[in-house]
């Protein structure tokens, strides 16, 4: 498995265990995050930011099983079709990610940015049972 493609799974298994551990090591500090469509209203991220926004996404599952589908690797990139199922509540819904790598000081490729395109209504309903105020 290539080291991009590498990242990607931690990046999957982040989102099942809730593990952060598993995915920061594969990005570089300056890590950024935008989910679309825009109309959700959710600024870009900071890797802080997108740990603790994350944390509370997953947080409000028992469990979280991430499917990866039509995954394309080119030089600096890696775009994937997903699909989530969680179970306490039940939720199912499709994304796709956007993973752009840069080589950190080693040469090594790191996650420089993710953009995550969502199932908008899924989301709207993520964003309400997370923060209730993010429904005003």
């Amino acid at each position: 498995m290539s080291p991009k493609l590498d990242a990607v799974q931690k990046f999957k298994e982040t989102l099942e265990t809730g593990n952060f551990d598993l995915v920061t090591p594969f990005m570089l500090d300056d890590f950024t995050h935008e989910m679309f469509p825009k109309a959700l209203g959710v600024p870009k991220q900071s890797k802080e930011q997108w740990k603790v926004n994350t944390g509370k996404t997953v947080g409000a599952f028992k469990t979280i099983k991430v499917n990866l589908h039509n995954i394309v690797e080119s030089p600096g990139a890696v775009a994937l079709q997903s699909t989530m199922e969680t179970s306490g509540p039940d939720v199912t819904g499709e994304f796709v990610f956007f993973f752009r790598f840069e080589n950190d000081e080693a040469g090594v490729p790191r996650i420089s940015s993710i953009s995550e395109f969502v199932d908008s209504q899924l989301m709207a309903q993520l964003l309400t049972m997370i923060s209730p105020a993010a429904a005003q």
